[in-house]
Protein backbone atom coordinates (compact mmCIF):
# COMPACT_ATOMS: atom_id res chain seq x y z
CA UNK A 1 0.00 0.00 0.00
CA UNK A 2 1.47 3.27 -1.02
CA UNK A 3 0.59 6.75 0.95
CA UNK A 4 0.26 9.97 -0.98
CA UNK A 5 0.03 13.15 0.95
CA UNK A 6 -2.63 15.58 -0.64
CA UNK A 7 -3.47 18.50 1.61
CA UNK A 8 -6.11 19.78 -0.59
CA UNK A 9 -9.41 21.64 -0.17
CA UNK A 10 -12.45 18.99 -1.71
CA UNK A 11 -16.16 19.61 -1.76
CA UNK A 12 -17.94 16.96 -0.01
CA UNK A 13 -21.68 15.71 -0.02
CA UNK A 14 -22.64 14.54 3.35
CA UNK A 15 -25.10 13.61 5.84
CA UNK A 16 -25.98 15.97 9.39
CA UNK A 17 -27.88 14.14 11.41
CA UNK A 18 -28.10 15.46 15.34
CA UNK A 19 -24.38 15.88 16.32
CA UNK A 20 -23.44 13.43 13.83
CA UNK A 21 -21.93 14.21 10.40
CA UNK A 22 -21.11 11.20 7.44
CA UNK A 23 -18.93 11.91 4.79
CA UNK A 24 -21.13 10.10 1.41
CA UNK A 25 -19.51 11.40 -1.58
CA UNK A 26 -16.49 13.89 -2.31
CA UNK A 27 -14.42 15.17 -5.62
CA UNK A 28 -11.35 14.96 -6.38
CA UNK A 29 -9.46 16.23 -9.68
CA UNK A 30 -12.84 16.25 -11.80
CA UNK A 31 -13.41 12.46 -10.10
CA UNK A 32 -16.27 11.73 -7.85
CA UNK A 33 -15.71 9.08 -5.06
CA UNK A 34 -18.54 7.19 -3.11
CA UNK A 35 -17.70 6.50 0.21
CA UNK A 36 -18.20 2.98 1.00
CA UNK A 37 -17.26 2.72 4.35
CA UNK A 38 -16.37 5.51 7.32
CA UNK A 39 -13.02 3.79 9.10
CA UNK A 40 -12.90 5.66 12.06
CA UNK A 41 -13.66 9.06 13.21
CA UNK A 42 -12.42 11.70 15.60
CA UNK A 43 -12.22 15.20 16.55
CA UNK A 44 -9.24 17.31 17.57
CA UNK A 45 -8.69 20.70 18.08
CA UNK A 46 -6.35 23.50 16.36
CA UNK A 47 -6.23 26.90 18.42
CA UNK A 48 -9.88 27.41 18.41
CA UNK A 49 -11.42 25.31 15.55
CA UNK A 50 -12.63 21.82 16.02
CA UNK A 51 -11.70 19.65 13.41
CA UNK A 52 -13.48 16.38 12.95
CA UNK A 53 -11.34 13.78 11.15
CA UNK A 54 -12.55 10.64 9.23
CA UNK A 55 -10.81 7.79 7.53
CA UNK A 56 -12.82 6.65 4.29
CA UNK A 57 -13.12 3.89 2.39
CA UNK A 58 -13.73 4.35 -1.24
CA UNK A 59 -15.02 2.26 -4.16
CA UNK A 60 -11.77 1.43 -5.57
CA UNK A 61 -10.50 0.31 -2.68
CA UNK A 62 -8.11 3.27 -1.52
CA UNK A 63 -8.24 4.80 2.05
CA UNK A 64 -8.34 8.51 2.27
CA UNK A 65 -8.25 10.96 5.56
CA UNK A 66 -10.40 14.14 5.40
CA UNK A 67 -11.44 16.79 8.09
CA UNK A 68 -14.69 19.24 8.32
CA UNK A 69 -13.31 22.71 9.79
CA UNK A 70 -16.09 23.18 12.05
CA UNK A 71 -15.19 27.22 11.74
CA UNK A 72 -15.87 27.37 8.12
CA UNK A 73 -17.20 24.36 7.69
CA UNK A 74 -14.49 23.23 4.75
CA UNK A 75 -13.75 20.23 3.99
CA UNK A 76 -9.88 19.28 3.36
CA UNK A 77 -8.16 16.07 1.82
CA UNK A 78 -4.89 15.31 4.13
CA UNK A 79 -4.01 11.59 2.64
CA UNK A 80 -4.63 8.35 0.47
CA UNK A 81 -3.72 5.42 0.92
CA UNK A 82 -3.53 3.92 -2.83
CA UNK A 83 -4.37 -0.13 -2.99
CA UNK A 84 -2.73 -0.61 -5.89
Amino acid sequence: MRVESIGERIKVRADFEGAKVTPLLFRRNGRKHKVEKVNLRWEDREGGRKLHYFSVSVESGDVYQMHLDSADLSWHLDFVMLES
